[in-house]
């Protein structure tokens, strides 16, 4: 297993959805996960450690990991089945039990980023990855559809939640928000 960090996000136009890159800490090698327009802003909304008004649902499952006082021990991209990508959240119990959680890889990027644990991408994922130069296998048709649906949503979410931050004078989070919506507006075909 690698220690990777996630370096960028990038829009990625054959899936018109979003690259994460995620770069290994002791050389130059990379790692890229394809993910939807939610996703991406999850992550990115997690790496500029926005907080917004009302917990998503990924400050949801910190909520209810501190209350069960159980720790984030690490996240590991450890597999593939015909392009997609399996995780796992390794969540640490005070008596050091440990137990591993089935996980989406954008998911567990996210609950990385807001409990600082460590992410690593199984060796063979990122020496396959590196060998075939990063060709995702793309399903256009059904990608495109979802991709403009999710555009929406996210940005509808977006705009709620700069209104509530607006109302309730969260002047800073507000103008982290209108960043992301601007950034949003920009790479998509509003």
């Amino acid at each position: 297993m690698k220690l990777v960090k996630v370096n960028k996000i990038s829009y990625y136009s054959p899936a018109k959805a979003y690259k994460v890159l995620l770069i290994e800490e002791k050389s130059s090698n990379e790692f890229c996960v394809i993910v939807g327009t939610m996703e991406a802003q999850s992550i990115a909304m997690a790496i500029e450690k926005i907080k917004l008004p009302r917990p998503m649902t990924h400050d949801l499952i910190y909520n209810i990991l501190e209350k069960f006082n159980c720790k984030v021990h690490k996240i590991e991209i450890k597999g593939s089945h015909n392009g997609t990508y399996f995780a796992s959240i390794i969540l640490r119990y005070p008596d050091n039990k440990l137990l591993e959680i089935d996980s989406r890889p954008s998911d567990a990027i996210v609950i990385a980023l807001k409990t600082s644990a460590n992410i690593y991408v199984c060796d063979n994922l990122i020496n396959s990855q590196e060998r075939n130069s990063f060709q995702p296998k793309i399903q256009k048709r059904s990608v495109e559809k979802k991709s403009i649906q999710s555009d929406y949503k996210a940005l509808e979410n977006l705009e709620n939640a700069l209104k509530k931050a607006i109302i309730d004078e969260e002047y800073e989070v507000a103008a982290k928000l209108r960043d992301r919506i601007d950034y949003i507006k920009k790479d998509t075909l509003f």
